[in-house]
């Protein structure tokens, strides 16, 4: 819980360490006056056939470390938790081109819980790549980094 009296906190980015490629933990104040955080994980492969909604006790001890070392104005237990999902690219970056078997096809992925924000922009490119517009400038995205298996249901 929040003091109702205490300043309304502001909404925070914290950056993992110098040298550690981990996604940041941020916060915000919500409209009901609670504060929600995320402290997201890494290296994670999920099976989303087998996904747990549950949130595991490790994941609990991790945000209410992060919340006591940073935000001692926040006190008590959690008012609700919930698991969030998003895919991730084994080196942080996205996955945009033209598959490599299959040239008629496009692909963008691994947003690391960003996409979001840049849906209409990889949108649009994604429509250039199916038009034949290349887009030289996004090399580091290119599919080819990665041995992408060929499956058939």
């Amino acid at each position: 819980a929040i003091d109702p009296a205490a300043p309304r906190l502001p909404s925070l980015y914290v950056a993992a360490p110098a040298g550690d490629d981990s996604a940041p933990s941020y916060g915000c104040p919500e409209p009901d006056g609670t504060f929600m955080v995320s402290v997201p994980g890494k290296g994670n492969v999920i099976d989303p056939d087998s996904l747990s909604q549950d949130v595991s006790q490790a994941d609990l001890d991790t945000v209410l470390s992060f919340v006591r070392s940073r935000l001692p104005e926040i006190t008590g237990d959690p008012v609700a938790t919930t698991v969030c999902m998003w895919t991730e690219s084994e080196d942080g970056h996205w996955l945009i081109g033209h598959h490599p078997a299959h040239d008629r096809v496009v692909l963008g992925a691994g947003c690391n819980g960003r996409g979001f924000r840049y849906a209409p922009v990889i949108g649009s490119i994604l429509a250039d790549m199916t038009e034949g517009t290349d887009h030289a400038e996004l090399a580091r995205f290119d599919l080819g980094r990665y041995e992408i298996a060929s499956t058939r249901a």
